[in-house]
């Protein structure tokens, strides 16, 4: 590496809040894992400029009015394409920012669930692309959380931090409780409250029993009307520990994903756990540093 490169590679201002929100599901069942109102305007709150990258229409249970969306100061399309050039924007215009995902999540990737071009989903390898130092010019870039609705989500966080992120929070698998973000964010918002205790504080037995109260009498006999799964015997429930449980989580975890000797209860937490990567400690008011 030469002197003039290295003399070249800059150091993110990073003095003032922003909040950059990036939302794809598309029509999905997953979807109506949401058991209440989305907050997603609560992820707006607080911060000197805010990024919603957005499809042209939301469904009726997200809390965005027309109204609300102007709080954003830039909308557009949830494309990978423009998350990277707004986190890099962002960076240039000497912001830190706080990256919400509200999408679908596999292993390494996070995106649309029927991807219909490359657009439609972001993977770890496009992370660690297009926010090196080699293509943004800057030594990180100056991510203070990312916090996800993404299954597997914890799957990309060693390349969030290898890039700049400071603290990362993902689900250990498939994450169940999406619903949980309201209480993280409220959490969050009080801006004393450190990111391991908002996200520790926020899986609550209400936000598990809304989700596994859809699940036991919804989306179980809806499969079992389908064909999708055999039902279960007698008094046994998809929550308990019968092995019918096991086949009804089947067509939701992924293969060797179930955990044996534990309920269907226990392996909606499990799966639904989010791992948290980085400074633990850090609050909506600490001002960090890059690097």
């Amino acid at each position: 590496m030469t002197t003039a490169y290295i003399s070249s590679i800059k150091t993110p201002v990073a003095n003032k809040s922003a909040s950059l929100i990036y939302y794809l599901y598309g029509n999905s069942p997953f979807e109506t894992l949401f058991q209440e109102t989305l907050k997603l305007k609560k992820a707006m709150e607080g911060y000197s400029f805010k990024v919603l990258l957005k499809p042209e229409e939301l469904p009726s249970w997200i809390d965005l009015s027309e109204k609300d969306e102007k709080l954003a100061d830039v909308k557009a399309l949830p494309t990978r394409t423009n998350l990277f050039k707004y986190l890099i924007e962002l960076t240039q215009d000497g912001y830190y920012i706080d990256l919400f995902l509200f999408t679908h999540g596999w292993e390494g990737q996070f995106g649309k669930l029927n991807k219909s071009s490359d657009e439609d989903r972001v993977t770890t390898a496009d992370i660690e692309r297009e926010l090196s130092v080699g293509n943004t010019g800057f030594q990180k870039i100056p991510i203070r959380i990312v916090w996800g609705t993404n299954c597997y989500g914890h799957t990309l966080g060693a390349a969030w931090r290898s890039v700049g992120a400071k603290a990362t929070a993902g689900a250990c698998q498939v994450n169940f409780y999406p619903n949980a973000f309201g209480n993280f964010i409220d959490d969050w918002n009080k801006g004393n409250v450190s990111f391991e205790s908002a996200v520790r504080g926020s899986d609550t037995d209400l936000v598990r029993t809304a989700v596994q109260t859809w699940v036991r009498f919804v989306d179980a006999p809806k499969k079992k009307k389908e064909g999708k799964w055999s039902g279960c015997p007698g008094l046994n429930t998809v929550l308990g520990d019968h092995a019918c449980a096991k086949d009804y989580f089947d067509t939701w975890l992924g293969k060797g994903e179930w955990q044996d000797g534990q309920s269907g209860k226990e392996n909606m937490n499990h799966s639904s756990f989010m791992l948290i990567g980085g400074d633990k400690d850090i609050t909506k008011n600490t001002r960090t540093r890059w690097p």
